[in-house]
């Protein structure tokens, strides 16, 4: 029913995530100071990379956590495998 890389994401969905950490912090480390400036209506926010990164690890870093410790329970796989693809794609 599943490819062999879906298999293996919902068999151990806790790797992935753990990979994907990889870039991210490559990325704080390579351009820390890069902002991103975002308008909303009359308000001007300047983010600076380092905090979006930061918080990217950390909720990787949580998911990380939950699906470790969820590794025993039988978890649908379909779902896994899209929360951990729709993860990662919006983390990078």
């Amino acid at each position: 029913m599943f490819s062999p890389a879906t298999s293996v994401i919902a068999a151990a969905p806790y790797w992935i995530l753990w990979a994907s950490l990889c870039p991210v912090l490559l990325l704080r480390l390579l351009r820390p100071t890069t902002t991103l400036d975002i308008h909303l209506k009359d308000t001007y926010y300047v983010v600076t990379r380092g905090y979006l990164t930061g918080v990217s690890t950390w909720t990787l870093l949580g998911q990380v956590f939950l699906y470790y410790l969820l590794r025993e329970l039988p978890l649908t796989d379909w779902m896994t495998v899209l929360h951990v693809c729709s993860t990662v794609a919006l983390t990078l």
